[in-house]
């Protein structure tokens, strides 16, 4: 599916003669920064590795701002350990986000370091409730 998407993005991009997306639900700047952030994803998806840098450096401090002010009850470390992990994932396997969904890659990366640092910073049930109390 992942691939069909790549697929479907490559071609869309030669008809239209420019990288296709349909556009962020924010004011401008947010729209060149994230047809910039869509635009180096299609170069990484093409084998240009040494954007991985460039792509981390703009992401990594939108996605923990974003966490912090939405989980402001987890730890600061946890929140950048977790957007570290979020990035890592996306590098390891690109092809698994798909700009035609409508998401952008801030978005699609700002989810995954949520459900990290949820899965990470959980509660845990109590000893003494998991074995009742005596």
């Amino acid at each position: 599916m992942s691939k069909q998407c790549a697929e479907d993005s490559a071609r869309q991009t030669a008809e239209q003669g420019a990288t296709h997306y349909p556009g962020p639900r924010r004011g401008a700047k947010g729209a060149d920064c994230d047809r910039s952030l869509i635009a180096l994803h299609e170069e990484i998806l093409a084998g240009r590795t040494e954007l991985i840098d460039e792509i981390a450096k703009r992401l990594l401090g939108i996605v923990h701002q974003r966490l912090r002010h939405s989980l402001r009850r987890i730890p600061d470390d946890f929140l950048a350990d977790a957007v570290e992990d979020a990035i890592l994932d996306y590098v390891k396997a690109p092809h698994r986000f798909c700009a035609n969904r409508g998401v952008p890659l801030e978005g699609f990366i700002h989810m995954a370091a949520r459900r990290n640092a949820l899965t990470v910073y959980a509660p845990r049930p109590r000893a003494s409730y998991a074995r009742g109390s005596s």
